[in-house]
């Protein structure tokens, strides 16, 4: 009985997983548009939810449909001129794509390992790829969000230095051992 459970469950999963990965897929596309029009509500500043939600308000305010606000638009945006927004747009943009391409990777893992829960297959050495795959994504979303709110703004700062620090202490050095070698080739002794 509890078999049976545990397959019903997966098909159950398998078909949520799929739907949310199409969703995720159609939405993609669009991400760079919705990064726009998010700043188009804000100004200044990381564009948020809250914004996008504001100029979506504001547009279904002016009678805008909302079919054209939630795929026209954004659309549009994509194959328009953005030379009238800053970099801090194209590194959103680039924030959300690179986080939806890894839930992408993500959710399709998570079908992966499903598929073989519901062949009653579960322990296979593609189960344990596809969970390496799903961390490897869950990574990059983390060092996306890191590089993203700055997290890692003050250990390369110090890691700069070191590695110029060393640089500087080991130039000394490797002019000796240049010096030596040319010398040498010149059959003078130093």
């Amino acid at each position: 009985m509890e078999h049976n459970v545990v397959v019903r469950m997966a098909k159950v999963l398998y078909g949520m997983v799929l739907a949310v990965f199409v969703f995720n897929l159609l939405v993609l596309p669009l991400v760079p548009g919705y990064t726009m029009m998010a700043y188009e509500g804000m100004g200044m500043g990381h564009p948020s939810i809250s914004s996008l939600m504001g100029t979506m308000r504001s547009l279904l305010g002016a009678g805008v449909p909302a079919w054209e606000i939630l795929v026209v638009r954004p659309l549009a945006m994509l194959g328009g001129d953005w030379s009238g927004y800053g970099p801090e747009v194209w590194w959103s943009a680039a924030f959300f794509l690179g986080c939806g391409i890894c839930t992408a990777v993500l959710l399709w893992q998570a079908r992966c390992i499903l598929s073989t829960i519901i062949a009653q297959t579960p322990f296979q050495r593609s189960n344990a790829r596809s969970m390496k795959r799903a961390a490897a994504s869950c990574w990059g979303i983390a060092l996306l969000a890191a590089v993203w709110f700055g997290a890692l703004d003050t250990p390369l700062y110090y890691l700069n230095n070191i590695v110029w620090e060393l640089l500087g202490k080991g130039t000394g050095y490797i002019d000796k051992i240049a010096y030596s070698i040319y010398y040498a080739g010149l059959g003078t002794v130093v």
